[in-house]
């Protein structure tokens, strides 16, 4: 199975790699370029790609994902690397985010699987 990859759109596209191997929202501080970017209290230690690295700031994503309305918190990085095809990688979604949202990764068809997608959140 490959990695699975769709856009979120919102003040632009992002190629948004989805990944249930993570639990952690991250973009690019590029890719958040425009939005409200807040500081932490104190650096986060996270480990992406490999290597460990502190995180300072993180911001809020509100989008589309397929035409579905969505938002997260993603911590801001400096850079995520490229996909399979060289393309930059603007967001990762994590494991948590996908749960939220009932999010699926079908990986015959190596695609998303939206067909549980939240509308809706009724908290009591």
């Amino acid at each position: 199975m490959g990695r699975i990859y769709d856009t979120i759109s919102n003040h632009r596209s992002l190629h948004t790699l989805f990944d249930t191997g993570a639990v952690h929202n991250c973009v690019t501080k590029k890719a958040a370029g425009g939005l409200s970017i807040s500081r932490l209290p104190e650096p986060f230690r996270v480990g992406i790609g490999g290597e460990r690295r502190n995180i300072s700031e993180a911001c809020l994503i509100y989008g589309e994902l397929q035409g579905r309305k969505l938002f997260c918190s993603a911590l801001v990085v400096e850079e995520l690397g490229l996909d399979e095809q060289d393309k930059e990688i603007d967001m990762l979604f994590g494991a948590i985010e996908m749960q939220r949202w009932n999010i699926r990764i079908d990986p015959r068809e190596e695609r998303l699987d939206l067909s549980g997608f939240r509308e809706e959140f009724i908290e009591y």
